[in-house]
């Protein structure tokens, strides 16, 4: 299928011991419409964070989780709370709300909303655009790099080579591959931002997102 197989959920890592606390004081409340761009890329910080040994107030992870359960719409989630939901969102926030479940020792593969957003992806699923109706016409197809890099984290955050009837990253990868330019680099169609474009793309193919679960490492014979 393209990758590694899929790990099971749980895991037996041992945290690290903390030393010391340092308290972290909220400086400003956001808006009330919400960013879920900037909302997932939290969830990232905050999980390395939990995997470095950190503790934070459970409250955040809480709030967290019932930000995401209570911005989507249908199935899938967009920018802000009240748009049509689209691609790179809903992956988005299928990766950080298994983050949060994971952080609180809940499962998350059959979670209604986590499930939820999966099935939506699966409908709307491409490879050569950030696909949902906001998208599609939208004038936000130059992002398309940047949902892909969202699958990728939301399929190895769940634990999954398959979103509906797609293997995700065969299929993305051979659309990457055949998309890159001659000077190494991938920009989208009707943008100016290749650098952004290319990081997305690697990150995509070097399956870059370290998995919620530890994987077992495998001693290789020496030839």
């Amino acid at each position: 299928g393209g990758g590694s197989k899929a790990p099971k959920p749980g895991s037996t890592r041992t945290k690290p011991k903390v030393t010391r606390k340092v308290p972290i004081k909220q400086m400003k409340t956001g808006p009330a419409a919400g960013d879920n761009s900037t909302s997932q890329y939290a969830a990232l910080g905050l999980r390395a964070c939990h995997a470095a040994g950190i503790v934070m107030p459970l409250e955040v992870v809480e709030l967290a989780e019932k930000w995401w359960r209570e911005s989507t719409p249908s199935g899938g989630w967009d920018y802000h709370k009240g748009n049509g939901p689209y691609g790179s969102m809903t992956a988005g926030a299928v990766g950080g709300l298994t983050i949060y479940l994971y952080m609180q020792n809940k499962p998350w593969m059959k979670d209604k909303e986590v499930v939820g957003g999966l099935d939506w992806m699966a409908k709307n699923f491409a490879v050569d655009r950030n696909t949902g109706a906001v998208e599609d016409g939208g004038g936000q197809n130059g992002w398309q790099y940047y949902w892909l890099y969202a699958v990728e984290r939301a399929g190895i955050f769940y634990g999954t080579e398959s979103i509906g009837g797609h293997e995700w990253y065969v299929e993305g990868a051979k659309y990457l591959l055949g998309e890159q330019k001659a000077d190494g680099s991938w920009q989208s169609k009707g943008a100016d931002h290749a650098i952004w474009d290319t990081c997305f793309a690697v990150l995509f193919l070097r399956r870059a997102t370290r998995p919620l679960v530890d994987v077992a490492s495998v001693d290789r014979a020496k030839k």
